[in-house]
């Protein structure tokens, strides 16, 4: 819990407006940074947004400059590499580089040690209440988290990670949901959620519960299938206790809405864009 300095602390940044959304990354970067360490939760997701863009930005232009070295027809488009059958590599690298392009005006003149902060940002963000940032810190492989053979003390951060994705949860947030089931599940151990809870057939049964109700269609048959499995392990006395719980939060968070988004996985980190 806050103190009551730094409560107040967050209260007055919180009432500043935030700098200008067209603003480059590297002229607000320090006055978002200290906002958002004074608690302010605007200032930390706009902070994590745009190092986040400006991050995936700088990964895909190093993968176009990679192909463009190594197949040059390919990067170049060439009319001739399509006719092979590159159809899909080529509007894929189009893609890139639109996204590439639209992110030069935030991103233009960002440092490298602003954007391999990505994941102390992405943290500060979801101790604040981003939901986008919880899952991408509580979901990620840990090879997709850069910087943390340099810093190891980020891991001790991690443990935090069920404590933030029930938070999401209460949002209403299908992705924290995938994300706990997985977790109790016992696969994706290389993620933050993975390696905070042990695995639980009983609780990851919860979680599956709770997908069902909000299920439809060819997700409904998977999950039954998933649910029958599940009960094979269980006693009558846990999936009445998990039956109980799923129908509460569907209740309480869900409103009625559908889990079919995750039907085919989260989505942990999205590109970010405007």
């Amino acid at each position: 819990m806050r103190n009551a300095r730094s409560t107040a602390l967050a209260q007055h940044a919180a009432a500043q407006p935030l700098p200008d959304p067209s603003a480059p990354l590297v002229a607000v970067y320090a006055v978002l940074a200290r906002r958002a360490a004074a608690g302010d939760a605007a200032a930390a997701s706009r902070l994590y947004r745009d190092v986040q863009r400006c991050a995936e930005a700088r990964q895909q232009a190093r993968v176009i400059t990679a192909i463009a070295r190594n197949v040059p027809d390919l990067a170049g488009e060439s009319a001739a590499v399509v006719m092979r059958g590159h159809e899909a590599e080529v509007h894929m690298l189009g893609d890139m580089r639109a996204f590439v392009n639209r992110s030069a005006g935030l991103c233009s003149g960002a440092t490298r040690v602003q954007l391999d902060s990505l994941i102390p940002v992405m943290f500060t963000a979801a101790q604040l209440g981003d939901v986008a940032a919880i899952n991408c810190y509580a979901g990620s492989g840990f090879n997709m988290l850069h910087g943390l053979i340099d810093h190891p003390e980020w891991l001790r951060d991690m443990r935090s990670a069920p404590q933030m994705v029930e938070y999401a949860l209460r949002q209403g947030d299908w992705v924290a949901v995938e994300l706990m089931h997985h977790a109790y599940a016992g696969v994706f151990r290389d993620t933050a959620a993975g390696q905070a809870v042990q695995p639980d057939r009983a609780m990851d049964y919860r979680y599956l519960r709770l997908e069902r109700l909000g299920a439809s269609g060819e997700f409904a048959q998977k999950l039954d299938r998933m649910l029958a499995d599940a009960t094979a392990t269980l006693t009558r006395q846990q999936i009445a206790d998990g039956d109980a719980w799923a129908n509460d939060a569907y209740t309480a968070y869900f409103g009625g809405s559908s889990s079919n988004e995750v039907a085919n996985g989260a989505n942990i980190c999205g590109k970010i864009e405007d």
